[in-house]
């Protein structure tokens, strides 16, 4: 397995590729997001590469928090390890990574709570999407669009649309009052 530095140079690798609030979450011991993690180092993600040992490391976290689809898929990662590890030690070619589930909607995971996290005192239904950016010091977002684009001002509100999901993360009383947002499904939290 990995050890701290190489841990810590992975989990780095994570935050480039924006998902620091999941492995925030993941290494406070949210076996949600350990399992995430763990779908990601095992699928790749943007520009995660794949990598069975930390795949193997997040879904055992999860499995030690009693998470028992996590304990599925390490039991199937790590036969798979074994086997492929005898196999190319002999030649033989390599066997195509087990199946996950099919990944569960946005809309899906949240109506079901399959992927929740905690962040200050709430909870976050359906996990953090994706991709974020910030508006000045009135609100974060995550969204699993391509953007979020500015559309117009109405005289007291400023619209903003995106064409996926979105998260927004107000960070001041009174800001929701300033902005009206369009996309296919949004969820709004606050965090001061």
């Amino acid at each position: 397995m990995s050890n701290n530095g190489d841990s810590a140079s992975k989990d780095q690798l994570v935050r480039e590729c924006g998902a620091d609030l999941v492995l925030d979450a993941a290494l406070e011991g949210d076996d949600d997001a350990q399992c995430f993690l763990g779908m990601m180092w095992h699928k790749g993600h943007k520009n995660l590469p794949i990598d069975i040992e930390q795949a193997i490391r997040w879904y055992s976290m999860a499995a030690q928090n009693g998470r028992k689809d996590a304990e599925e898929i390490l039991s199937s990662l790590t036969n798979e390890a074994k086997n492929l590890s005898s196999k190319t030690a002999h030649g033989a070619p390599k066997k195509k990574s087990p199946e996950l589930p099919k990944r569960k909607s946005f809309q899906e995971r949240r109506a079901d709570s399959s992927f929740t996290i905690r962040e200050r005192g709430y909870k976050i239904l359906g996990g953090l999407l994706p991709n974020r950016g910030s508006v000045g010091s009135d609100f974060e977002y995550r969204i699993d669009g391509n953007s979020l684009t500015r559309t117009g001002y109405d005289g007291r509100k400023t619209k903003y649309q995106t064409d996926g999901n979105l998260q927004v993360f107000f960070l001041k009383p009174g800001a929701s009052e300033k902005y009206i947002f369009f996309a296919k499904f949004i969820d709004y939290y606050d965090k001061f």
